[in-house]
């Protein structure tokens, strides 16, 4: 983490003073509006017709449109809706010396909020522009007041996600709903090379994100990550060229950018971007105060999702250790639930399940025999065939195993997999007898797994089977013992990679996965 040194934002290119566009064929007529608006402090720029006037817009940002409506070419109505198009917020005013009830109701069915009649005084076009503005403003904290509807479900949403990966991708997502940006990227510093890294982004390349590493102090993200203040930059105003992010964000065609950092308890622990290369449309302040908010939630979020998962991996190692513990009095299950792990997460893989889910269903197959902790040593580790009663006795590890669970609410979602590992697609599983589309699917996937390292296992009993003698089994009993979709993901592999199954005993799946693995 980086100590935050300051928190004022920078500020390069926000608009102090309104910018204002005025078009119109008569010289005479911007010259004066130019000397008029100029003197009243507004930023003026003038075009003589509908082309040039579209390619300011194109270019620079503007609060106000002032137009004539009478022009060659391209009218006024028509001229200011082609701006629009690439400046949505641009507020318009009419002048014209042939003002009408139907040129009124076009302007206004056009977006225009205002009108100046041919010759005008002076007090008239300025409260036009006041009003105009006024309006804008007025709009501006509508749209800021809308902002928070997100923020809100956001937070309640920061309340109870958890994972990570899922809770970056919500907040780079939110920022593009809200603020319209282009491209936002969250980037998260990493402790131990000390740079920051692209955790989750919208409108970048995948090799972007893989790729790219800033040192803290180096670009836009390294220099707020070492200030620990906002920057905003806006390249279409008057921003000094030799900036030095001036000429970064034209080689990079940025119109405008916000970039944030993430503190938790005064540390910086990431950097927040948004940019736009639309021409001509560049961030706001409510922009800037909805990327504040929002940082400051995300923060505290992130650090709170990476406190559950250390708490999270912390009981999963000591849980997984227990089970190793039992494992080892058993020659013939040593090292079992990891080889079942691997062929879960490599059946899980083949289906095309998430990453999310992937890493699920891996750890869920770990902890599936937990609950034979409740089984007596006696039964567990007997030399021979089990009888009725003792076989009762070991149906029942499911449950044990999922009520060992429940009290960690943290493993919440691996209950299923530890409870329902037994059920059959038929019905006439244990313990419960769900049938079908009533069994998780990720315990589906984890039967099959169990399965087939336990076919493929020497036990006191009998030997292992062979590949072939697998496959085959597991063939015979889709649809009955296993669920169709998750047999023919395993038979789809088995297929591809027979070659690679090498058969020695039990180490045989062991040493197919791995090589599959390495494959992938």
């Amino acid at each position: 983490m980086m100590s935050k040194k300051e928190n004022k934002a920078e500020f390069m290119g926000f608009e102090e003073k309104h910018r204002i566009l005025v078009i119109d064929d008569e010289p005479s007529v911007l010259e004066l509006c130019r000397e008029l608006l100029e003197l009243e402090g507004y930023e003026v720029e003038c075009a003589n017709n509908g082309p040039d006037a579209v390619a300011m817009a194109m270019s620079t940002h503007f609060d106000v449109v002032l137009t004539d409506i009478n022009m060659p070419g391209l009218n006024g109505i028509d001229l200011f809706s082609e701006i629009k198009i690439h400046q949505e917020e641009v507020l318009g005013i009419v002048m014209t010396g042939h003002a009408t009830l139907n040129y009124a109701i076009q302007a206004l069915n056009s977006g225009f909020v205002g009108f100046v009649l041919k010759p005008f005084r002076l007090e008239h076009l300025l409260q036009a522009i006041r009003d105009a503005l006024q309006t804008k403003q007025v709009l501006l904290e509508n749209h800021r007041l809308k902002t928070l509807i997100p923020l809100f479900e956001l937070s309640k949403s920061f309340m109870t996600n958890v994972h990570l990966p899922t809770l970056l991708d919500q907040i780079v997502n939110t920022c593009v709903l809200v603020t319209k940006a282009n491209k936002v990227s969250l980037m998260l510093l990493d402790e131990k090379t000390g740079k920051l890294k692209i955790a989750a982004a919208v409108g970048l390349s995948p090799e972007i994100i893989k790729d790219t590493e800033v040192s803290v102090g180096e670009g836009i993200s390294g220099y707020v990550a070492q200030t620990g203040a906002p920057l905003v930059l806006n390249s279409n105003s008057n921003t000094d060229p030799n900036s030095r992010f001036y000429q970064l964000l034209k080689r990079s065609n940025i119109v405008t950018a916000i970039c944030h950092p993430l503190l938790s308890q005064r540390q910086v622990i990431g950097v927040l971007n948004l940019t736009k290369t639309s021409k001509g449309s560049q961030f706001t302040r409510s922009d800037l105060e909805f990327v504040s908010i929002l940082a400051g939630q995300a923060a505290t979020a992130i650090e709170n999702a990476r406190l559950y998962e250390n708490l999270r991996q912390s009981y999963f190692n000591t849980i997984v250790s227990l089970n190793h513990a039992l494992e080892a009095k058993d020659p013939y299950t040593r090292g079992h639930s990891e080889r079942v792990a691997h062929y879960s997460l490599m059946i899980a893989q083949q289906l095309g399940l998430s990453q999310e889910d992937c890493e699920k269903i891996e750890a869920g197959a770990k902890l599936h025999d937990i609950g034979k902790i409740g089984v007596p040593d006696r039964v567990l580790l007997k030399n021979g065939r089990l009888t009725k009663d003792e076989f009762e006795m070991i149906k029942l590890h499911p449950k044990i195993g999922a009520a060992i669970l429940e009290p960690l609410g943290i493993f919440k979602d691996l209950i299923p997999i530890v409870k329902y590992h037994h059920e059959r697609w038929d019905g006439k599983g244990y313990n419960e007898g769900l049938k079908e589309e009533e069994i998780p699917f990720d315990a589906a996937i984890v039967a099959v797994a169990d399965t087939l390292d336990a076919m493929t296992s020497t036990r006191p009993y009998r030997k292992s089977l062979d590949f072939d003698s697998v496959v085959n089994e597991i063939g015979r009993f889709k649809g009955r013992q296993f669920h169709p979709i998750v047999a023919d993901a395993f038979l789809e592999l088995a297929q591809n990679h027979k070659a690679d199954f090498l058969v020695k005993d039990g180490e045989a799946s062991y040493l197919w996965v791995t090589k599959l693995a390495m494959d992938r």
